[in-house]
């Protein structure tokens, strides 16, 4: 058994007129969705855009289908299709995906004309404030990881990125 996913902007009518949202989707209707009020006071690069969004669609992917589905009840095929610029190459997300995941995940690109969102903001920061951007859940693995980072290199610029769940991804 394949999940088939797509990620893909959209646009919905909130009631006061259509807003331009993320969406991801298995064919049966929307799981996931975003508006650009996710982006007041910052917006991402292009690039960032894109990453955003994947990382987005693949822990929502994550949460919602079922290992017990597949053959071994583990090693789940998942295939999801992107809207992203020519820069984006989906071979750089399927293997590393794969790998930590232990699925077998098999990403395609569609090509978009525009970035996903417009926005007006500045962004948060410039990539020129951080030298590096390490992930940081707040274990004491990813606390090891920064010190090592920063015992390597005392004068680097680390943007730590963290995620809260709130439990708004959990499943049903």
């Amino acid at each position: 058994m394949t999940f088939q996913y797509s990620l893909w902007p959209a646009s919905v009518d909130d009631g006061d007129g259509a807003v331009d949202c993320l969406s991801l989707e298995a064919g049966h209707g929307s799981l996931i969705g975003w508006t650009p009020e996710f982006f007041d006071g910052w917006r991402p690069t292009e690039a960032g855009d894109t990453l955003l969004a994947i990382a987005a669609a693949v822990y929502s992917i994550d949460k919602i289908a079922t290992r017990t589905a597949s053959q071994d009840a583990w090693t789940r095929r998942i295939s999801l299709k992107v809207v992203a610029d020519r820069n984006f190459e989906p071979s750089l997300f399927s293997a590393p995906l794969s790998f930590l995941t232990g699925d077998d995940w098999q990403i395609e690109r569609e090509l978009k004309s525009e970035p996903q969102f417009a926005l007006s903001a500045p962004p948060l920061f410039s990539s020129a404030e951080v030298d590096v951007v390490s992930l940081f859940s707040g274990g004491l693995d990813s606390l090891c990881g920064v010190i090592d980072l920063l015992e390597g290199n005392p004068d680097s610029r680390v943007g730590l990125v963290a995620h809260y769940e709130g439990g708004q991804a959990s499943p049903r």
